[in-house]
């Protein structure tokens, strides 16, 4: 993928859920990750709905969902700046289930090419 480029992917978030958690890293450059919920509602950088708590550092994202919507989410990769020639990102997806607090499965992503086509 180039500089500018968008990959978009799909999650099911499952019924009764505490938390859903939509995790993405990569080595350099900048790769913005917004969560869609199912009614369309984008949660950013800029605008994180109140019961998202939301973190970024310099190669990594983190949007964590309370009482997320179950149905499936829409979770899009934007390429805002990437090192020449191109890296991997990583997307990670956790959901916590009550009472027991014990994590689900973690859906991972194949890691996505950021690179040249």
């Amino acid at each position: 993928m180039r500089q500018d480029h968008t990959v978009t992917t799909s999650v099911l978030v499952k019924v009764g859920q505490s938390i859903a958690s939509f995790f993405s890293h990569w080595p350099g450059g900048d790769v913005q990750m917004p969560p869609t919920d199912p009614s369309g509602h984008l949660n950013s950088r800029a605008a994180a709905s109140s019961d998202t708590f939301h973190t970024n550092g310099p190669t990594s994202e983190l949007f964590r969902i309370t009482n997320p919507v179950a149905s499936t989410w829409t979770v899009r990769l934007y390429v805002a700046s990437v090192r020449l020639g191109g890296e991997l990102d990583d997307l990670t997806v956790n959901q916590l289930t009550p009472p027991t607090g014990c994590p689900s499965r973690p859906q991972r992503e194949r890691p996505t090419w950021l690179g040249p086509p």
